[in-house]
């Protein structure tokens, strides 16, 4: 269970941070206040789960292997929700 919450907690922090990189980078400031919180958020969750694995004898492997694919997933979600959100914007 621990590397399902790794995985879920890496795609959800890496998703706010491209997200919060793209506002950033195309001036959407009415998103940066929220997605700061959220980024905030899940650096905490992820730090305790990796102190969790730290003091355990979960598999740091199995762990990497979590944490990587929640994380290119986390930036692909942000990439989809980045463009769907602006189309609906532009309608």
């Amino acid at each position: 269970m621990i590397y399902l919450t790794i995985f879920a907690l890496t795609f959800g922090n890496v998703a706010v941070r491209a997200f919060q990189q793209i506002n950033v980078t195309h001036g959407h400031w009415k998103r940066i206040p929220p997605t700061s919180y959220a980024f905030a958020t899940f650096d905490v969750l992820v730090v305790l789960s990796l102190v969790e694995v730290a003091v355990s004898s979960h598999s740091k492997l199995y762990t990497i292997l979590a944490a990587g694919t929640g994380g290119w997933m986390g930036c692909f979600f942000a990439l989809w929700l980045t463009k769907h959100l602006n189309k609906r914007l532009a309608k």
